[in-house]
């Protein structure tokens, strides 16, 4: 793997915000839309989207509706930005290279990676109520069903930036 684009350090500043949610997305037009809405869904008003947490979307050159979904609730939907991914390196994979993308152009103080093919069912505030291995990732629990412990679809990954 190349070193060229390991990530550096995100500086908070004041316009800097508490969350990045970063989603990677390629020929997803089946199912991105159901996805970007309950994203969208878990702004508040304590915790509002496009001032306290961003959502980053990385279109990864896709060839079918993908784009157009995309560009269509960024320009309907503020604090939703969408990103091309950045050239491939070499040794690199697309989904990797599209998180890195986001990754070093996010405010948040805290990212979050999911994955397009996801709908989350709880709000974001609500996920403070479990304890600590149910909010990120698969959430140290053996059942089957994520969507039933608070914690979406398990395929979210929180990296302190």
């Amino acid at each position: 793997m190349s070193t060229d684009r390991i990530a550096t350090p995100i500086e908070t500043t004041p316009s800097a915000c508490l969350l990045s949610v970063i989603l990677p997305a390629r020929n997803e037009a089946d199912c991105i839309a159901a996805c970007l809405q309950s994203l969208i869904a878990q702004s508040e008003p304590i915790f509002a989207l496009g001032q306290d947490w961003e959502l980053l979307v990385v279109d990864d050159g896709s060839t079918d509706g993908t784009g157009a979904i995309l560009a269509s609730t960024a320009r309907t939907t503020p604090g939703v930005t969408v990103l091309a991914a950045d050239a491939l390196p070499h040794d690199w994979t697309g989904k990797a290279n599209a998180c890195q993308t986001a990754a070093r152009r996010a405010r948040g103080q805290w990212l979050l990676f999911t994955d397009a093919d996801t709908v989350v069912s709880v709000s974001v505030d609500s996920s403070c109520e479990h304890p600590p291995q149910y909010r990120a990732g698969r959430g140290g629990h053996d059942d089957e069903d994520d969507e039933t412990n608070g914690c979406g679809s398990g395929d979210g990954t929180i990296l302190r930036a």
